[in-house]
Formats: structure tokens, sequence, C-alpha cells
């Protein structure tokens, strides 16, 4: 995901080298986001037939071509295709579609703490944004591309070939480290009342879940939020340099934004005792307080706003993730079941 959120970094000197507007440079990176969400369900599906481990490898591997060809690129229209489509693609299959069934499968009774540290690691992801900048100062942004293509694949398949495993039982163990199927955590079933136990017994499979209303709560919940962290996200670099602060220090403040998300996450845990409800509208409230913030910033005069930005934003968002994630697993779980 660190290649998606520190587009930001490359968008500054994307936008300085092609002369095109805004929105034209910022295409490549919308057409990313609809790629990655039109796909995800495939990908689900895929993932259920295969295992998650060859889908991760292929995405892995896409994310290295793809960003081999943006590298190569001359002009803007040839990122939409390979940053706009096969990066996404790479996205979708070594991200979210993969990973969040199969951390619902090894984990029950703290499904919300385990969601969370992985989100801890996704969203966090920002904090590779100096990282980015010094890449692109020293090499440029082809040759920081590069780099990242190298990074992705050599992190991303081994650990998918060698750690990912569907479910516990691939390993000879149970869910939450159950020492027997006895136990409620190897059941499958919530150790807390997330939901009622009518709910709880149906078998959903996607038709049925098509059929109701939390269903598509759940859907434009994520389809709104997404929204709006990705157009902050995107545009948060270039307005901290347009109101007079360096591009280093944009980027700071950017990976501040990750440490932000990292700490959030894990805070957010806590929607395993107080519930996914309560956690997530405190954490959506504290996002657009944030947002206020950064809109107030127009000048370089006061860069403590821009501080308070990335930790008030940083932390809200990182709360909404483990509530909304395992609010999903709760709801739906479907057929593939930890055992």
């Amino acid at each position: 995901y660190g290649v998606r959120f520190t587009f930001p970094a490359f968008y500054v000197a994307i936008l300085e080298e092609f002369g095109q507007s805004r929105g034209g440079t910022a295409g490549p990176y919308s057409l990313n986001l609809l790629v990655y969400g039109l796909g995800a369900a495939a990908v689900g599906m895929l993932v259920d037939r295969i295992g998650p481990r060859k889908v991760v490898v292929v995405g892995a591997l896409l994310i290295g071509l793809g960003l081999v060809g943006v590298s190569q690129s001359n002009a803007l229209w040839l990122l939409y295709p390979f940053f706009g489509v096969i990066v996404a693609l790479g996205n979708c299959m070594a991200g979210n579609a993969a990973f969040i069934p199969m951390l619902s499968n090894w984990f029950v009774k703290r499904r919300g703490l385990a969601i969370g540290i992985y989100f801890a690691g996704v969203a966090g992801a920002p904090v590779v944004a100096p990282l980015a900048q010094q890449l692109i100062d020293a090499f440029k942004w082809r040759g920081a591309y590069l780099v990242l293509a190298v990074l992705a694949v050599a992190f991303i398949v081994p650990v998918a070939v060698f750690v990912l495993r569907a479910k516990p039982a691939e390993k000879g163990q149970l869910p939450d480290g159950a020492s027997s199927v006895a136990e409620p955590a190897a059941t499958g079933q919530r150790s807390a009342p997330m939901v009622n136990s009518e709910w709880s017994a149906v078998r959903w499979d996607v038709p049925k879940a098509l059929h109701t209303r939390q269903f598509w709560a759940l859907f434009f919940v994520n389809l709104f939020l997404g929204m709006e962290v990705n157009l902050v996200f995107l545009h948060q670099m270039a307005h901290a340099v347009d109101v007079g602060y360096s591009k280093m220090f944009a980027a700071s403040v950017f990976g501040l934004v990750g440490f932000g998300v990292i700490a959030g996450s894990y805070a957010g845990s806590i929607c395993d005792r107080i519930g996914r409800e309560l956690t997530f509208t405190v954490g959506v409230l504290g996002s657009l307080l944030g947002i206020l913030m950064l809109t107030l910033t127009g000048d370089a005069s006061q860069p403590w706003m821009l501080y308070s930005y990335a930790v008030i934003f940083g932390m809200s968002f990182g709360m909404c993730n483990p509530a909304l994630m395992a609010s999903q697993a709760d709801l739906f779980f479907g057929r593939h079941r930890p055992l």
C-alpha cells in the first residue's frame, strides 16, 4: 500500500515535469482507485478458490511490473494503464481482499485488535513518504519508482510464500490459539454480542447479503470513507507546498499522518470492548476535525496547524478501520469459516 499512498510525493514531481492540469495528473491515481474497487469482488472469489498465497504473489509481481512501466513512461497518458490498471490490480490482489478474510479466519475473540494491527501497516504506509521524497531527490521520480518496484517484489513474495496460510487448520491450529474445538473461539462464533443469534446462524452468501440493508450500508460507508481519505491523501502535499512549505517538510507531515494512523489502528481495537458503531463514529468525527485543520492552513506561518491535522486526522482515520472491517466480518462471515 506504500506504492499507492506515496503517490502524493510523486504527484508533485510529475506535475512539474509534464506541466498538465492537476485534474489530469491526478487521473492515474483516480483510475487506480476505481480499478482497485471494481476488482475487489473478483479477487475475493479468486482467494476463496485458490487461496491467498498464490493471489498475493501474482499481485506483487503485477505491482512490480506496473511500476517498471511507470518508470519508463515519457508521457502522462502512459501512467493510466501502468499505474491506473496494472498497479491497481496488483494492489487489489495483494491487499485487503486477500488479508481481511484470512485474518477473520485466524482471529475471532479479538478480531478488532487483529485487524487494527493489520491496518497499522496498511493505512500507516504514508510513513514511507519522506523516504519516497528522498528517493525522488536522489534518483528522480522514475528511478524512485524502479526502487519501489524491486522492494515490492522482494518483500511481498517471500512473505506470501513462506508465511501466509488461509486458515489455522493448515498449520494444525485453531482460531485464537484455542486448544480444542469445544472452546467458543474455535467454533467461528463471536465471543461478544456483536450480532444476534438468529443473524449469526445464517450461512451468508452474496445473493443473501445483497438483499440486506446492512450490506448496502457497509458498501456506501466504505465508498465515501475511501473517497474522503484518498482525496485528502492525494492533495495534502501539493496543498502544503502551495502555501509555502518545502517538499520535504510536506512529506514529513504526510509521514506523520502515517504514524497517527498506526497509533489510531491500535486504539481502534477498543471496538472489541465498546462496540463497532461507537468507535467508528468517534473516528469519523475526528477525521472531519483534522480535515478542517488542513483546510484552514493558508500560509507557512503556523506549522502547528499542519501537525495538528496530521495527528488528529491520522489517529481518527486509524480508529475507523478496525471497527469497519471487523463489522463486515461479524455480519457477513460467509461459508468459508475457520474450520
